[in-house]
């Protein structure tokens, strides 16, 4: 946060009446750098769109499947882990 306010991004406000709660607001140059990762983040996102068009709606959902499968293996495998973990 403190690089935000440093770097003139975010500027930080207090209400008149309200001087315990700390409100944080985009300066000019904070709405340009937002627009600018929000540009960016459409342009990834139509790029992954159109990566994933090559597939069809059975292969995609094989893949959904599978990535789901091996999330729901990974945590059943760290939750084993901490199940076997000597206690201090």
């Amino acid at each position: 946060m403190s690089l935000l306010l440093k770097e003139g991004w975010i500027r930080r406000t207090q209400l008149n009446d309200n001087k315990k709660e700390i409100y944080f607001r985009l300066t000019p140059l904070g709405k340009k750098l937002f627009l600018v990762h929000e540009w960016l983040h459409n342009k990834v996102q139509h790029q992954l769109l159109q990566f994933l068009d090559r597939y069809s709606t059975e292969e995609l959902n094989v893949l959904k499947r599978l990535l789901s499968d091996g999330v729901g293996f990974l945590g059943a495998m760290e939750r084993q882990d901490k199940s076997v973990e000597p206690k201090d």
